[in-house]
Parts: C-alpha cells; structure tokens; sequence
C-alpha cells in the first residue's frame, strides 16, 4: 500500500511539472506555422538593380499577432552603409484561398546601415509576403548576405 502512495505521489507530481512547464510558454512565443521562403535573393547583385523575395507563412486559427520583419544585409568585404539599399514590401493576406485577399503596403524603417525593419499587425489565416530591394547605384556590385528574422508576437 505505501509503495502505491509513493506511487502515486510521484506520478502527480510528475504531472504538475509537466503542466507547469507547457504553461511556462506564453501563448504568444509560437513557431511561424507554414513559414517557408519560396523565391529568395539572389547571392550576387547588380548595383541599380531590384530583386524580390517571397515568404509564405499561415496563422492557424485567424488570431491577430503583431508581426516584426527584420533584414540584415552585410558585404564579407565592405561595410554597409545608410541608403545603400532601398527596401519595402507587400502582405498578401486571406482566410481562404477562393476569397478575396486584402493587401498592406510593407513599409520598412532603416534602423543602422544595411538594417532594415517593419512591425504591423495581422490577422487572416493565410499569409504572402513580397519583399522587393534596390541597390543604390554608385553600390559596387558583388556577394550580399541577407539574415531574415520573422516573428510574430500573438495578443494575450
């Protein structure tokens, strides 16, 4: 009989830790459902030129999350600086695919040189992102490392 209450102790305690734990994750800290980078940039790029990128991504239950896009861009042998590259977007975005979709202009801030970022709101279940950048032209052409970081930040 004792061994069965220490049994049992021990498998509820278990139990509380594990719901403990699954609750210690805000409802709002998620993976991107979904996300996947369909066109990306291109490595190599002209100085003048414009290139787009399209992501994808869905929010399962149409819940409205903030969203925040940030863009880094570096040059393995120069430095990045301010108004090198212009950067700005569209959110294609519909709760289904046979209905109309609503579009929002993507208007992005460049906080340092090369770093670009965009916060907005979002609320339909299926999302398309278009991301278009131009190169100043007096940029010398070559190898561009982008570092894309999405998240979305669910309301409580």
């Amino acid at each position: 009989m004792n061994r069965r209450r220490t049994f049992m102790f021990a498998l509820t305690l278990l139990l509380a830790m594990t719901v403990y734990e699954a609750s210690a994750f805000p409802k709002r800290d998620r993976r991107i459902p979904g996300f996947h980078v369909v066109k990306d940039f291109p490595e190599m790029m002209a100085a003048g030129s414009t290139y787009e990128m399209e992501l994808i991504f869905l929010n399962p239950k149409s819940e409205t999350f903030w969203m925040n896009i940030t863009l880094e861009i570096t040059k393995e042998d120069s430095v990045t600086g301010l108004g090198d590259f212009f950067l700005e977007g569209t959110l294609y975005a519909y709760d289904a695919p046979s209905k109309e979709h609503s579009s929002l202009d993507i208007s992005f801030n460049e906080v340092d040189g090369g770093i670009f970022q965009f916060e907005g709101w979002v609320k339909e279940r299926f999302n398309h992102a278009v991301l278009r950048i131009s190169l100043d032209s007096n940029l010398m052409s070559g190898n561009y490392t982008f570092t894309l970081t999405v998240a979305l930040q669910y309301k409580d």
